[in-house]
């Protein structure tokens, strides 16, 4: 570890949560279900077999994953699907999978029971609509859960957020990029962000996210529909919970986005990437100032 570094081993709550919600930039699209979607179920795999799978399949355009006695479901649009891709994967891991067609009548029945509100203790709740209200949580985030990246359940979510708690957000100039449901964004104006500016190229995830910040009363974020990084602002806080090409292929952008004093939030990537990442920052971020890792997946925080 550097110096100067600083380890959590976050505790993501997942031994009570089913469902992985990891769609990673877009990846981060919610089920309509206006489109079919196809669920490629695996059988046999162990915790890191699971991880692996679900970061490799990320990069080609998987949606969603579901662990269940049944064993790890990925779901992914019909006509995103490429057969020769998910075979390249799964012959390199040596295992099997099934294909299904996803049928949209009880879609939402199937996905709302599933879903079950998050919690990090003393300081944020993120529930639905049907849930109870929390008591004695902290910040309360109310998210319409329709299958996109960003409930809290996945790993990387849950460490955004608590990465977000070690910063001072007050008056601060925040983007989120890549906010699917909204819930960084969110979090951070509950936090006290003076303006947040969040951005997804996906329109069902623009959609979802306004929806969301309504339900939670926000009136200082700003959505916006691109593919690509702002280059007219700069921001006090950058948020980037995407995957580790982009992380990669996008570093001088995301770190010209950041103010001298500012911080850089990234997370997204295995804990097999690490150094991959840490390594293509170095020259132009430093060393990263927090390190957190849970369930084989890695936040990184930088300081300007």
């Amino acid at each position: 570890m550097a110096a100067g570094e600083v380890l959590v081993h976050a505790k993501c709550p997942e031994i009570t949560i089913n469902h992985y919600i990891k769609a990673i930039h877009k990846t981060d699209g919610f089920f309509t279900m206006a489109n079919q979607y196809i669920v490629i179920t695996f059988k046999g795999l162990d915790e890191a077999g699971t991880d692996l799978a679900i970061g490799l399949l990320s990069e080609i355009g998987y949606y969603g994953f579901e662990e269940s006695s049944a064993g790890l479901s990925a779901f992914i649009k019909q006509d995103d699907f490429d057969e020769e891709r998910l075979t390249d994967i799964t012959r390199s891991m040596d295992i099997a999978w099934e294909k299904k067609l996803i049928e949209e009548e009880n879609w939402n029945a199937i996905w709302e029971r599933s879903f079950e509100p998050v919690v990090i203790p003393g300081k944020v709740t993120v529930r639905a609509t049907f849930h109870a209200a929390a008591e004695g949580e902290g910040i309360e985030i109310i998210i319409t859960p329709k299958m996109s990246f960003g409930t809290g359940h996945h790993a990387t979510t849950w460490m955004m957020m608590d990465m977000m708690f070690g910063l001072d957000m007050k008056g601060k100039e925040v983007l989120d990029f890549g906010t699917g449901t909204g819930i960084l964004a969110i979090l951070a104006e509950k936090l006290g962000a003076s303006r947040v500016d969040a951005i997804d190229f996906d329109p069902w995830c623009i959609e979802n996210a306004r929806e969301n910040l309504s339900l939670n009363h926000c009136d200082r974020v700003v959505i916006s529909q691109a593919e690509v990084l702002p280059v007219d602002r700069t921001y006090d806080v950058v948020l980037a919970n995407i995957n580790r090409n982009f992380l990669l292929e996008n570093r001088e952008g995301l770190v010209k986005l950041v103010r001298k004093g500012g911080r850089l939030l990234l997370s997204g990537f295995l804990a097999e990437d690490r150094t991959d990442v840490e390594n293509a920052y170095l020259p132009l971020a430093g060393q990263p100032l927090m390190f957190q890792e849970s369930n084989n997946w890695i936040g990184l925080t930088f300081s300007f």
